[in-house]
């Protein structure tokens, strides 16, 4: 009984060291699609984007789309708990810190309300409708907004880790998570216009994994 008893001690020390079972660990796909008032499909700046997620840690790179070809290699690396974004260009080998986005208050819905739960990839979904004046800036650089009417499916099993200081960080005007309101890992969005243009973000793939050797910042020099 001994012997048992000191192996269930080894268990719970390995699991209160090397894994947070609160909080998601593992790396998500997303594919983009971008629809215009009539149906048609148009070209987006990032067709799939892949994120590791950590307790604390997030990091996200874009490997397929326009976006990849004009700006190369990069991956976006935020740190939720000593609140720091930086991207990592891999094809010219320098971190930069570029800060925390401009805040906007937080998203102030018109409409929101909970719809029946469903499965994305086969797991288990909170599903919210969402309605609200999104504000961003067009390519003249003035400041102009849209109101979106959004469907979240957030994953009731996979948790983000402080996911209002990740929305912070970039502003609160993410897709993904807006301002931190859902706590799951988004496994689809649906996003239409006023113009009734869309836009359909959805996991491609879910997996659980450790990601320390992803995430890890190489020895690039920082360049301010």
């Amino acid at each position: 009984m001994k012997t048992f008893g000191n192996l269930i001690l080894v268990w719970i020390f390995y699991q209160s060291s090397y894994s947070d079972p609160k909080y998601f660990e593992g790396i998500v796909t997303y594919n983009f699609k971008e629809f215009d008032s009539k149906g048609n499909i148009l070209t987006t700046p990032i067709n799939k984007e892949r994120f590791f997620f950590k307790k604390g840690i997030i990091l996200n790179e874009i490997i397929d789309g326009i976006h990849l070809l004009k700006f190369g290699n990069e991956q976006v690396y935020i740190d939720t708990e000593k609140k720091i974004r930086l991207v990592i260009n891999n094809d010219q080998k320098f971190i930069k810190n570029i800060g925390i986005e401009t805040v906007i208050q937080n998203v102030n819905a018109i409409e929101e309300k909970k719809l029946n739960e469903e499965k994305v990839l086969g797991h288990p979904c909170n599903v919210t409708f969402l309605k609200y004046v999104h504000k961003f800036m067009n390519p003249f650089g003035k400041e102009v907004s849209d109101t979106l009417s959004c469907t979240y499916y957030t994953s009731k099993q996979h948790k983000i880790f402080q996911p209002e200081v990740y929305g912070l960080i970039q502003g609160n005007r993410n897709s993904l998570v807006l301002d931190g309101r859902f706590k799951g890992i988004p496994l689809r969005v649906i996003i239409r216009r006023t113009d009734n243009s869309n836009m359909i973000i959805e996991s491609s793939g879910l997996k659980e994994t450790k990601v320390d050797d992803f995430i890890k910042l190489p020895s690039y020099p920082l360049n301010n």
